[in-house]
């Protein structure tokens, strides 16, 4: 069964609860890891703030990269090939525009089941749902605007960087409608043991 970390915030991942979580997720001494992501100027360099707390930990690791493409509608294929998988952080819009098709959400569904830890960085978090919301400070209609994700969770919905954006009114006010749990997350993050929904939490600051 996939497993599942979500930040709100930007990495590296500082959390040592959340480091000991794939450090017991990796069976062996080995791990592959997949990093997807979307341009941005500089993106390579950016891409060593996901992999150097990994890096630290006693196993071997290697990394693989993937931008995203909003021309290609089999991104995901990979996903089977790497035992972590990362959604990395950026133009939020973007994200969405560039992974959540029919085919990756149909991907997804399949992998749900398979031994895969999934991490969610900010807009990575966002899209992982079956809903996104996306808040008015995240894009540049100024409004809050809810997309369709990937699906991986669908027991709820987050908003991220709770700490510094201080939209929890707007976020409750675009999802009020939507019959499940609503989350706001900060830098801390949370850990899902599995996709059933039990939930370890750093730090929990909105839950309802």
């Amino acid at each position: 069964m996939s497993e599942m970390l979500l930040f709100g915030g930007n990495p590296p991942i500082l959390s040592q609860r959340a480091l000991k979580i794939i450090d017991d997720f990796v069976k062996g001494n080995s791990v592959h890891v997949l990093v997807y992501t979307v341009w941005r100027p500089n993106w390579k360099p950016y891409m060593t703030k996901y992999i150097e707390p990994i890096k630290l930990l006693k196993i071997n690791v290697t990394f693989e990269y993937i931008l995203g493409d909003v021309e290609n509608a089999s991104l995901l294929d990979k996903i089977s090939e790497g035992n972590i998988v990362i959604f990395g952080g950026g133009d939020t819009m973007k994200y969405f525009d560039q992974f959540c098709n029919e085919a990756n959400r149909s991907k997804i569904k399949e992998l749900k089941e398979k031994n895969i830890l999934f991490i969610g960085f900010s807009a990575g978090s966002l899209l992982l749902g079956n809903v996104g919301y996306v808040s008015p400070l995240d894009n540049v209609s100024g409004k809050s605007v809810l997309r369709n994700g990937l699906g991986l969770y669908d027991n709820f919905v987050v908003s991220v960087h709770h700490d510094l954006w201080n939209d929890t009114m707007d976020f409750y006010k675009a999802t009020e409608h939507l019959q499940i749990i609503k989350l706001s997350i900060n830098n801390a993050g949370f850990v899902f043991k599995n996709l059933d929904g039990l939930l370890l939490n750093d730090t929990v600051l909105k839950c309802n």
